[in-house]
């Protein structure tokens, strides 16, 4: 089930407003405190002498910021999820029970299933996700705000090389999730062949031939296609998750041999 960026987000905030944005707010405050803990540990590394008071207090008072938002933003996610997951279930079976008959009909109780199951659990994930993706976010924003500060230069370089992995990583993303699709549709046909073997055991026990030709030939040429798309969108996946790490440590190579000034530090 494919559902724009835009759409999810509003989906989220609709489910409880208050508790959306309370999440946002926790999560935005957490990726503050972790681009403030960076910003302080740079500032030490480049100041060694400097071990006041306040340094250490501001340190303790950051971190312990970081790790009760990381808590607060955990506790609000299980129970948003959890919350979500019911209202999600709740409306889908009111919905298909109202749905007219021959819509029904046409869609297949394979395909429901596959709905109140596969495409339920993908939601769930999204939502769990949502808190890191603002906290990631809120961390990104804050420490290009202090690169900014320290130099314009290597904060456009770092731009760039960020845009170019986005957009490398977006591509393999939207052609794995069309693969994900085809499996969902396989996994939807697969479903459809066990409730014939469900509904059919009987037949299918009083006939050899038809038992042999609906195990070997229905049912796994749906199962090798629903293993190969599998596959084949873990592999896109795969390929993804190389690409950003290749973004990411090619970045670190920019700053750390295009720039070495910026993360310099006195070797006293």
């Amino acid at each position: 089930m494919a559902m724009p960026f835009g759409r999810f987000l509003y989906f989220v905030v609709q489910r409880s407003r208050s508790m959306a944005w309370l999440m946002v707010c926790v999560g935005v405050l957490s990726g503050v405190l972790s681009a403030g803990v960076l910003a302080l540990i740079n500032y030490v590394l480049h100041h060694p002498s400097d071990h006041s008071f306040q340094v250490m207090l501001g340190f303790v008072i950051l971190v312990a910021g970081k790790i009760l938002s990381n808590l607060g933003s955990q506790l609000l996610l299980v129970r948003f999820s959890q919350d979500t997951i019911l209202d999600l279930s709740l409306s889908l079976c009111a919905k298909i029970v109202r749905a007219p008959l021959r819509r029904s009909e046409e869609r297949g109780a394979a395909n429901t299933l596959v709905i109140l199951t596969d495409d339920v659990s993908w939601v769930t994930w999204a939502i769990q996700c949502f808190p890191h993706l603002i906290m990631n976010v809120a961390m990104v924003l804050g420490c290009g705000i202090y690169l900014a500060w320290l130099s314009w230069g290597v904060f456009l370089g770092v731009v760039g090389v960020t845009v170019v992995g986005a957009l490398g990583y977006q591509w393999l993303h939207t052609s794995a999730r069309s693969v994900i699709s085809e499996a969902r549709e396989a996994r939807s046909e697969l479903f459809q062949h066990f409730r014939s073997l469900t509904d059919g055991l009987k037949e299918l026990l009083m006939h050899q031939a038809r038992r042999q030709e609906f195990v070997n030939q229905e049912v796994r040429r749906s199962a090798e296609l629903y293993r190969k798309a599998n596959i084949e969108a873990t592999r896109r996946q795969a390929l993804s998750e190389v690409w950003t790490q290749l973004s990411f440590y090619s970045l670190i190579g920019f700053i750390v041999f295009l720039f070495p000034s910026v993360v310099a530090v006195s070797p006293e």
